[in-house]
């Protein structure tokens, strides 16, 4: 099923970054709708911010996060995420991406992880698919502990730093380029968690 929030976030219209057959890149339109309606075909599947939070808490091995935003990665992210801006996501990135994060969770978002998320999501779970056969097959339901896990974060960072921003689930916060100090408690948002509930470092 296609979740509605990823229909409704953007215009109806973004460009897909593909490749030709010569390796350039490429742009196609695809609207959001189309986007994720993709990734499920690949077999990626939203993860939400608690369920990210009880792995980072629980077994931080066992996930590894891709932020995939280019010049707005600037104020701030994740803690421990890597950075590999969509225009570099290529075979050889890809590639090397798998070398270092295979059989873990891999979690993809962008600043909304509507459009660029989703789309380095599918690149990577359609490599997968070509070096584990186990993977989004009948037997497996997205859990099998034998198979690379691909997610999206559902809100991207732009809801997870409204969250965690004072917290220790934000590296490199920029209150300059977010502004949220001071005015997200001041609008009675309870986007902060309580102060003790927020993570231990992790």
């Amino acid at each position: 099923t296609v979740d509605r929030y990823m229909m409704t976030m953007l215009p109806s219209e973004h460009r897909l970054y593909s490749r030709d057959r010569h390796g350039f890149g490429c742009a196609a339109r695809l609207s959001p709708h189309e986007t994720w309606a993709r990734a499920v075909e690949s077999n990626v599947k939203l993860i939400t911010q608690e369920e990210l939070l009880t792995l980072l808490q629980s077994d931080p091995g066992s996930v590894f996060v891709v932020d995939v935003r280019e010049d707005d990665a600037a104020g701030g992210h994740i803690t421990n995420a890597t950075n590999i801006p969509e225009p570099e996501f290529t075979d050889a990135a890809i590639t090397s991406l798998y070398e270092r994060a295979a059989k873990r969770t891999v979690v993809f978002h962008c600043m909304e992880s509507v459009m660029r998320g989703p789309r380095c999501a599918t690149r990577f779970a359609d490599f997968v698919t070509k070096h584990e056969p186990v993977f989004g097959g009948l037997e497996d339901n997205g859990n099998n502990p034998a198979t690379t896990k691909v997610r999206v974060l559902k809100g991207g960072f732009d809801q997870w730093v409204r969250r965690f921003y004072d917290t220790d689930w934000v590296e490199g916060y920029n209150d300059e380029y977010w502004g949220y100090k001071g005015t997200l408690d001041f609008m009675g948002t309870g986007a902060n968690p309580p102060t003790d509930s927020k993570p231990a470092k992790p």
